[in-house]
């Protein structure tokens, strides 16, 4: 919700830009509907409230997915490229519980491949500005990189949830977002990016 709100208040006062607008047109829209499903909703047990507006969201960001690019969207829950069948969008949005303690280490790691979702995170840790258009611009310098040596690695095929590749830590690191990663980060062997030294 932090996110959405950010987003719209990123292109309504500073960023003018197609990409910023776009996004924020589908952050206010959630924002609205999530409003108007909570004014109408009878919740009597908050622990097992699942938002219809919300859940698929969080569904998309557990598997890495930016809400807001219909064709990244089809991609995901058709698994490549093909028509969606109704069994693939059942499996995708309703396999597991997107507010389960179990789901955390995924979300976490899956963050990394929405941009918005970087950004937001170095808002929050105080290394990227709300207003500078150029900082919500440069979070997809890396982004072309981190989806195609995922798409040359293919599936993960190891066990537990696959560690950082050298692409996303230099992601991590250039945006000073690698203090949120802490934990990630120990488990990655190898040579670490240039632009460490900045931060």
């Amino acid at each position: 919700m932090d996110q959405f709100q950010k987003e719209a208040e990123h292109a309504a006062k500073w960023n003018r830009s197609h990409e910023a607008q776009r996004c924020a047109a589908y952050a206010e829209e959630t924002l609205d509907a999530f409003g108007k499903e909570l004014f109408g909703a009878k919740i009597v047990d908050p622990a097992a409230f699942r938002s219809k507006v919300l859940n698929p969201v969080l569904q998309r960001q557990l598997h890495g997915v930016p809400s807001h690019y219909t064709p990244a969207v089809r991609g995901a829950v058709a698994g490549g490229d093909r028509p969606v069948t109704i069994r693939d969008a059942t499996v995708f949005y309703l396999k597991n519980d997107p507010i389960s303690p179990t789901m955390i280490p995924s979300y976490r790691r899956n963050c990394v491949y929405i941009p918005e979702v970087r950004w937001h995170l170095g808002v929050l840790m105080g290394t990227s500005a709300i207003a500078g258009p150029k900082q919500y611009s440069n979070i997809r310098s890396n982004q072309d990189e981190i989806m195609e040596q995922l798409r040359l690695e293919g599936p993960w095929e190891g066990p537990g949830i696959p560690p950082f590749s050298y692409v996303e830590v230099e992601a991590i690191y250039c945006k000073g977002i690698a203090s949120f990663f802490e934990r990630e980060l120990e488990h990655v062997v190898g040579r670490l990016p240039k632009c460490i030294n900045r931060y």
